[in-house]
């Protein structure tokens, strides 16, 4: 037993210099150092609890911590952020659609991995036929005992009581920032629920559209690419500017979110990180159901598996009763892997061409997404491939602009980027986050930018413009209960 705990100690030691390379890097405090080896040591004993082996159990502890630094550490290079507790969702997201995120892991890891994992299932169970009795209880016992106690300490610890994700990573390490923010996460009380606001008459027909890494070539590569689309909307627009988007690269979800529901990150607490896992909780501040009043057609269109995010679940508990997916456009409309922007967009302009009654259209776009590579669209770099979709995304944007005033629409467009691409070697997180948003007002087809303002807002402020300029209100009035 006492030989047990000695190299136990010893490990431990071994982890925390492990953790200790997970960016952003810096001088651990002791305030965190129990957080930081508690989970180390409870995986360790659980395995000497299944194996009876107390080596095989240490090794196979150390490369799972290892290997959770290293896939942190490749998080923050791609995308400026280190490994967050809601990241163990993704493991699901994966599985589903693994084009998505194998491309960030290096093609030696991708070799390398596989290879390990059956080696060492191989081992596990050959060892655990004959493990040693005595160790899996101690394991037993040593895991159970540490089990209560660091129970008892995430309850009680006061480090992190706010979220400040790098910071907290760089001054506790990552392990005690993974335990903390997932207790402090399942601690956050849900907001009381909003009322819906009451109809307002003549409601204009609203389409908001998410368009998947939409960005200004200008910002990203410094480059004179053309976007007609954009310069139109800009000049048309009774407000534009840059929408500030808490993620770089990923994290569709938090954009989506925060321009759905209002709440902005403070708001949010430690639930800003994926707030679509506790979005059966804040139903009440999306969208459709703050306007079903005005808007008895509420339509959500997205060329995409909707099983992606749990949109299938979250989409109708937001209000929506009409969903468009996937399996509504034909397999021609792809333009690389996905559905194109440009036919994407058709649909859209069909669908109000169509609305018989008052109808909010919220559309995610596709077409854009990564990962970017050489020979994609038949280009020769990654940065090329995204260009030539970002082109398309554009053409999307002015076609609805001539489409909603071909058909003499009444009619509120919004139209944003989600967040910026990232391109390894091209657009890197440190360079901005910034995406273009623009807000166009439709009287009988024609915009109406008599008074057109320029301003930087978050996606709930954005989701607070939509709510003022359909009551005439300012954004702070729009936004509180009725």
């Amino acid at each position: 037993m006492w030989s047990f705990v000695g190299w136990g100690l010893l490990l431990i030691v071994i982890a925390e210099i492990i953790d200790g390379f997970a960016h952003p890097r810096g001088l651990r405090t002791m305030r965190g150092i129990v957080l930081r080896l508690l989970p180390v040591a409870i995986v360790m004993a659980g395995l000497v609890a299944l194996l009876g082996s107390f080596w095989l159990s240490a090794i196979i502890a150390m490369l799972l911590l290892l290997s959770t630094v290293v896939g942190s550490n490749i998080k923050y290079e791609i995308l400026g952020e280190p490994l967050v507790f809601s990241d163990l969702i993704v493991f699901i997201s994966f599985l589903r659609a693994p084009k998505f995120y194998l491309h960030a892991i290096p093609v030696a890891l991708r070799v390398a991995l596989p290879i390990v994992f059956m080696g060492l299932l191989l081992v596990m169970v050959r060892i655990a036929r004959s493990g040693d009795s005595d160790s899996r209880l101690d394991g037993v016992l040593v895991a159970f005992v540490l089990g209560v106690l660091s129970f008892m300490v995430a309850r009680r610890a006061t480090i992190m009581k706010s979220p400040d994700l790098g910071p907290d990573v760089r001054r506790f390490g990552l392990l005690s920032t993974l335990v903390m923010y997932s207790v402090r996460w399942r601690r956050e009380r849900p907001p009381l629920p909003i009322s819906p606001l009451k109809a307002v008459d003549a409601p204009p027909l609203l389409i908001v559209i998410q368009c998947e890494s939409f960005a200004d070539p200008r910002q990203l590569f410094n480059d004179t690419m053309e976007m007609p689309g954009l310069a139109l909307a800009r000049h048309k627009a009774i407000l534009h500017g840059n929408l500030l988007p808490s993620g770089f690269g990923a994290y569709t979800m938090r954009t989506e979110y925060g321009v759905m529901c209002g709440r902005d990150d403070s708001a949010l607490g430690f639930r800003r990180y994926d707030p679509f896992l506790t979005s059966d909780q804040e139903t009440s501040f999306a969208l459709p159901n703050r306007l079903a009043a005005s808007y008895p057609d509420r339509v959500f269109i997205h060329p995409h598996d909707m099983r992606f995010y749990s949109r299938h679940r979250i989409v109708p508990n937001w209000g929506f009763n009409q969903i468009v997916g996937d399996d509504r456009f034909a397999p021609d409309a792809a333009v690389g892997p996905y559905i194109g922007d440009i036919p994407f967009g058709a649909s859209i302009a069909g669908l109000a061409h169509d609305a018989t009654k008052p109808t909010l259209i919220y559309g995610v776009s596709m077409e854009n997404h990564g990962p970017w590579k050489s020979n994609r669209m038949g280009m020769a770099s990654a940065a090329d491939a995204y260009r030539a979709h970002l082109a398309n995304s554009d053409r999307m944007l002015h076609n609805l602009i001539t489409d909603l005033g071909n058909m003499r629409a009444d009619a509120l467009l919004v139209f944003y980027g989600d967040h910026r691409p990232s391109i390894p070697n091209v657009v890197h997180h440190k360079s901005g986050r910034a995406t273009p948003y623009v807000m166009l007002r439709f009287v009988d087809g024609r915009c109406q930018a008599t008074s057109p303002r320029q301003a930087d807002l978050t996606p709930a402020m954005l989701h607070q413009e939509i709510l003022a300029q359909l009551s005439n209100q300012s954004p702070q009035a729009a936004n509180s209960p009725s």
